[in-house]
């Protein structure tokens, strides 16, 4: 089946196209189709066609609204209550408003379950095998890549990512067991000043990148321990393969040379 694309408000684009045309054919040709495509495209919320269409795809949420606009009889009872709660009359707008929600919705639960699977994961380690287990040379593969990409979630800059909460629990469970280790008679108190716990989260997210790149393009580099790993002093030592060089410049910028010094 040919899932169509849609906006994120809850638009196809197929219909827009077609609004666009329809829109173009009523003034009579005084607009070319490219004009129509951008008043369209205002008039659904976009600055115009070109960053309509530049939104990312979700085939996830395109297949949740092709079938939420499909099988309108599905969804009844619950756009009932959304109506309800609203305060809305039904209308084709306010059942787009309710099919945006409803995925929203299931998506935040979904996310959620797997956070609250990933951070379980991530305690137990922690329980079973100490401190060092937390650290990202340590994570067996499937785990260096789920911690990865949730570290890549938290600080990307797309407002349509998840913003995970997993990275902030691991500082702070990793901070937590760092003291423990220091101080056996800690009482449990610790308090993390915000300019720390951030330089906290960089450092870590450099580590999973610097372990990822050693496991898929053999990057070299000096690992951290339980002692260095949050200390904005140490200096990581780092050797480059031309495969990793090309890559690399992506992550840490035009200034990266085949051997360099990197501090966290």
């Amino acid at each position: 089946m040919n899932i169509p694309r849609y906006t994120s408000n809850g638009f196809s684009h197929k219909s827009l196209l077609d609004r666009a045309r329809q829109f173009r054919n009523d003034n009579e040709s005084h607009l070319s189709l490219h004009q129509a495509k951008n008043q369209i495209a205002q008039d659904v919320g976009f600055k115009n066609w070109k960053i309509l269409e530049k939104e990312p795809t979700n085939r996830n949420r395109d297949s949740f609204y092709y079938d939420a606009f499909s099988d309108r009889e599905k969804y009844q009872a619950r756009y009932e209550v959304f109506l309800e709660e609203s305060g809305v009359e039904q209308s084709m707008d306010a059942y787009r408003d309710f099919v945006v929600q409803e995925f929203q919705r299931e998506s935040s639960n979904k996310e959620n379950k797997v956070e609250v699977q990933l951070l379980q994961e991530i305690i137990d380690r922690l329980q079973a095998f100490g401190p060092e287990s937390l650290l990202p040379q340590n994570f067996p593969e499937y785990l260096l890549i789920k911690v990865g990409d949730a570290f890549e979630s938290f600080f990307s800059e797309d407002e349509e990512a998840s913003t995970s909460t997993v990275p902030p629990e691991i500082i702070i469970l990793l901070n937590a067991a760092i003291t423990s280790e220091k101080n056996r008679n800690w009482n449990g108190e610790m308090t993390i000043s915000e300019q720390k716990f951030m330089d906290d989260l960089d450092a870590y997210r450099l580590y999973l990148s610097f372990e990822r790149f050693k496991r898929s393009l053999g990057l070299e580099y000096s690992p951290p321990t339980i002692s260095n790993i949050f200390d904005p002093n140490h200096k990581v030592e780092i050797k480059t393969n031309k495969e990793f060089f090309e890559k690399g410049k992506e992550v840490f910028g035009d200034n990266l040379s085949p051997e360099f010094e990197y501090q966290i």
